[in-house]
């Protein structure tokens, strides 16, 4: 108590209650000489005092304690029979359990207060019962450094005595009947002379004889009961001074074993055991001495296994902090965190193998007794190298395991098939490490076996730079490919054209790839001049080669039949020195005369999949596939065909490599460098569903490493920038009432075969089921008399489209219009000829393509040309125009953005404008906006627009609603 202004002191005192034994009070006492104290005020019973604000927190704490052992909070919490407090006394005298329990209740809390009160510098005194003074002499110290107990042994012929010490610190305090007094049971506090001792490890009612004599004595005819029960017991977790008999202690280090072992709630976990000399004890039972008792020679002997709890407890810490092991049970282990709550075997395994010579060196030992499975868990050495040759890299590894050299190609189809489980010779399981699966999976993919080592196309060297594999020369040959440059490049002597630098630079790329062994994609944007490029590679081939022809020297152009002259006018026109020939058409010699006598050969797909014996059989310098999306389907006879043609060298040519999916990559790639993607099974599972599915970055980022060197692609925006600017607008058309009327008709009929479609087994049906549905509505929403049941009525979109075409007339401009319906166009064309506007029309039956696009760039009187969509797309410099109407939208926009470029292309001067006519409330509105939500795959690898891919239920349904 703070106390100022009063000389009284805040003290506890204990004494001994009649029945209850020790309790504790708490007075404010006066000093009334040198060593005598007047008890002024029982603080418990003063409420003034309690409530003062001049106690203090710790005095508050101890009065607490004190309150809760006073007779009225007794007979609250232990008196519900009793009327009066000495009726709950008597209680108490006939109930040893009650007696039992309320003397613990009360020791715990006069305990509490006497630690505070020896903590905070409060006195402690003993007081006599009923005494209104306390003497300085009863004042009590309380030690706050724990006992401990020595139990101390005497035997002989006659029997044994059995005493007990106490330790404290240093000192041995020997507890004779007057001179200790047993204060509380439980803790155990002792009082000897004037100090208070709290006494661990002991039932503080063993103390209770010696109050009274010095030793027990325990006959001879009980001393071997004796010996097996009390006093191994007390061997086993006390300290014994043994006088008679032998105490032989066994200290030793605990070994520690780590158990691959199955979880009690399932999966794998590692568990902790520590083994002393031939005992092995579980790290989470509790730190008990092992204790064995022999006799002879009529003698005892007591040996006393100890445990080392502090170095258990170190090597329990050391797992968390040092192995970064997390607990996740009372004796269970694992590395890391669980991936979605599964305790995965194979993570554990892998973990232990990883770590085993590093565990082993820290003195743990392996086990396993998980399943019936015999794992191993030794640890293992890889070592791996690569080799270069001219066209290849070659992998070559060995596996230390054990007692085993296992060549690394072996676990090839394993890491390939995603297999962790691998059975050693001696039939123990190695688990395949997660990491090998990570660094070397899509390696292993794109190569082959070969005997031990597995062969790898240089086209692999971007996926192999970066890796661990990597060597200085794959490293140059990566950096090489990825920072080609135009200076310094000599261009062929006889090219008669000058060449943009992004051109020299396309040129100085191709050269790159040929002179390492390599073949690529030329991907440039529609109209910068692909087949320029290409002609100024194969005319420099050419000159290298003194203009040589025959076999291994013609080179061979395939290309849509759309463009075949368009290829023979410019080489006459870049590279009229080089002799031209063309195979195609009914008239064409089916021999190899052709190819014998010129330097380059153009043919079209359609000729070569006719023509494939004829071509198979002849060795090709280079083979040119143009607009090579072509070849797009792995499935089609014309890729098959293009596979059977001899070439030291190819290139394919497109400004839209991927029009569907991955796998129009896939096909020209493995075109260009066989087997770079892998077989078609694995490059799907490897690839495409990741990519295209589960939208896979990582998967992502590996096939775009793959490609990149190979594919070179830049946009207009990028390297044209003299290019006019080009302007888009959608135009949202309505319907006319009877057109709407008839679309919704349509819709629901539309939709119900669409849905009975969708469950059939069939897919090849329900795929055409669905197409014709959805073909019948497009058609609808742009001119009902694209249908004969709905010839009498108007469209919407035909009147907003005139009327835009008579605007753009008027002032002088032309217009490209396309659509993916011949039938559409066919609709505009009465138009035009009806109001006398000059045009012209190219479609898929159209024989003088040549004629018509000439007609349209030279003649002024024709302001509009028709185009069908597949017809017009690819081949055409139409750069008299600056107007396009795309009339409707198609599944892939990658067909529109060629029909822009059609106009929007080297030489052309005008700003060009690009509409496209969207009819509201239709399918039309609804194919827009999926394409805006489909994979932007084209773009992610070669920075083209997104294409549409396959439709899911859900969208085809989506379309009709």
């Amino acid at each position: 108590m703070d106390s100022t202004d009063t000389q009284y002191i805040f003290a506890i005192a204990l004494h001994r209650h009649r029945e209850l034994g020790l309790v504790a009070g708490a007075y404010l006492i006066n000093p009334i000489s040198d060593d005598t104290y007047k008890i002024e005020k029982n603080v418990i019973v003063d409420s003034a005092v309690i409530h003062s604000d001049r106690i203090t927190t710790d005095q508050s704490e101890i009065i607490r304690s004190i309150q809760e052992i006073s007779e009225k909070s007794l007979m609250k919490l232990f008196g519900r029979d009793a009327k009066t407090f000495n009726e709950l006394l008597q209680k108490v005298q006939s109930d040893e359990n009650l007696n039992s329990y309320i003397r613990n209740y009360i020791d715990r809390r006069v305990c509490k207060a006497v630690e505070k009160a020896a903590s905070a510098n409060i006195p402690i005194y003993i007081r006599e019962r009923n005494a209104n003074n306390i003497y300085k002499e009863k004042q009590l110290t309380y030690h706050t450094d724990v006992a401990s107990p020595i139990f101390r042994f005497e035997l002989d012929e006659l029997g044994m005595k059995y005493s007990l010490k106490i330790q404290h610190q240093s000192s041995i305090l020997t507890l004779l009947p007057g001179v200790f007094e047993l204060l509380t049971v439980e803790p155990c506090l002792i009082r000897v002379a004037n100090g208070i001792y709290k006494v661990e490890g002991i039932d503080g009612r063993k103390f209770v004889p010696y109050m009274t004599k010095q030793f027990i004595t325990i006959p001879q005819q009980s001393v071997q009961k004796y010996m097996e029960t009390f006093v191994l017991n007390a061997v086993r977790s006390n300290q014994v001074e043994a006088v008679g008999f032998e105490i032989n202690e066994q200290k030793n280090r605990p070994k520690p074993i780590l158990t691959l072992d199955e979880r009690l709630s399932g999966g794998a976990c590692l568990t902790l055991s520590f083994q002393y000399r031939n005992k092995v004890i579980s790290a989470n039972t509790p730190a008990v001495n092992e204790v064995k008792l022999s006799f002879r020679n009529n003698s005892y002997t007591f040996t006393r296994l100890t445990r080392n709890p502090e170095k258990e407890e170190k090597i329990k810490q050391q797992l968390i902090k040092t192995w970064r092991l997390t607990k996740v049970g009372e004796n269970e282990y694992f590395p890391g965190k669980p991936e979605n709550g599964e305790f995965d075997h194979y993570q554990v395994i892998e973990w232990l193998n990883t770590n085993y010579k590093l565990l082993q060196d820290e003195g743990f030992e392996i086990h396993q007794k998980f399943r019936q499975t015999n794992y191993y868990l030794s640890g293992f050495d890889l070592n791996l190298r690569l080799t270069e040759s001219i066209d290849w890299f070659d992998l070559y590894g060995m596996v230390r395991i054990g007692e085993f050299e296992i060549p690394f190609v072996y676990f090839r189809k394993h890491i390939v098939k995603n297999i962790r489980e691998f059975t050693l010779p001696n039939g123990q399981v190695f688990i395949l490490p997660d990491e090998w699966f990570a660094k070397y999976r899509t390696i292993l993919m794109l190569g082959k076996e070969e005997g031990e080592s597995i062969k790898l196309s240089k086209a692999s060297a971007a996926i192999i730079a970066g890796s661990s594999l990597e060597t200085q020369s794959i490293s140059s040959f990566a950096e090489k490919l990825k920072n080609i440059n135009a200076k310094g490049v000599t261009l062929p002597h006889g090219l008669q054209a000058k060449l943009r630098e992004y051109q020299t630079l396309g040129f100085a790329w191709l050269k790159t790839l040929v002179e390492n062994g390599l073949n690529g994609c030329l991907a440039d944007d529609m109209g910068l001049g692909k087949t320029l490029q290409t002609i100024t590679l194969l005319l420099s081939e050419l000159e290298a080669n003194d203009f040589k022809t025959g076999q291994e020297h013609c080179s061979l152009v395939v290309a849509p039949t759309s463009i075949i002259y368009n290829w023979q006018k410019e080489f006459e026109k870049f590279a009229p020195q080089v002799k031209v020939g063309i195979h195609h058409g009914t008239q064409r010699d089916k021999s190899h005369k052709i190819f014998q006598q010129n330097h380059v050969v153009i043919t079209s797909y359609g000729t070569i999949r006719n023509d494939i014996d004829l071509f198979k059989d002849f060795a090709f310098r280079y083979v040119v596939l143009d607009e090579s999306q072509t070849i797009k389907n792995p499935a089609s006879k014309i890729y098959r065909c293009v596979l059977l043609l001899k070439t030291k060298k190819s290139l394919c040519l497109s400004g839209t490599p991927i029009e569907n999916n991955l796998f129009d990559l896939w096909s020209q790639m493995n075109f260009l460098n066989r087997g770079m993607l892998g077989g078609l099974k694995v490059f799907r599972e490897e690839f495409a569903i990741p990519i295209e599915r589960k939208n896979d970055a990582e998967k992502q980022k590996q096939l775009k490493k793959l490609i990149e060197p190979l594919v070179m692609r830049r946009t207009k925006e990028q390297v044209a920038k003299e290019l006019p600017p080009l302007t888009e607008q959608i135009i949202y058309c309505e319907m006319t009432d009877e057109q709407g009327k008839a679309y919704e008709a349509e819709k629901s009929k539309a939709r119900r075969l669409i849905l009975d479609s969708l469950e059939q087994s069939k897919p090849e049906s329900s795929t055409i089921n669905v197409l014709s549905a959805l073909t019948r509505l497009r058609q609808l929403a742009n001119h009902p008399a694209m249908l004969d049941e709905y010839s009498n009525l108007s469209s919407g979109k035909f009147e907003e489209v005139t009327q835009m075409i008579e605007s753009v007339i008027a002032e002088n401009h032309k217009i490209l219009i396309f659509s993916s319906f011949v039938k559409h166009l066919a609709q505009v064309e009465t138009y035009l000829q009806n109001n006398g506007i000059g045009y012209e029309m190219l479609t898929g039956s159209t024989t003088d393509r040549s004629d018509v696009v000439e007609g349209f760039q030279n003649n002024p009187e024709k302001k509009i040309f028709l185009i069908s969509l597949k017809a017009g797309g690819v081949g055409l410099n139409l750069t008299a125009a600056d107007y396009i109407f795309i009339l409707d939208p198609w599944w892939n926009p990658a067909a529109e953005m060629q029909a822009a470029s059609r106009a929007h292309r080297i030489g052309q001067t005008k700003s060009v404008f690009v509409y496209r006519f969207i009819t509201r409330n239709t399918v039309e509105e609804k194919i827009v906006k999926l394409q805006a939500h489909k994979e932007n795959l084209a773009h992610e690898f070669v920075n083209s627009n997104n294409p549409m891919i396959l439709l899911n239920k859900e969208q085809l349904i989506s379309l009709v609603e």
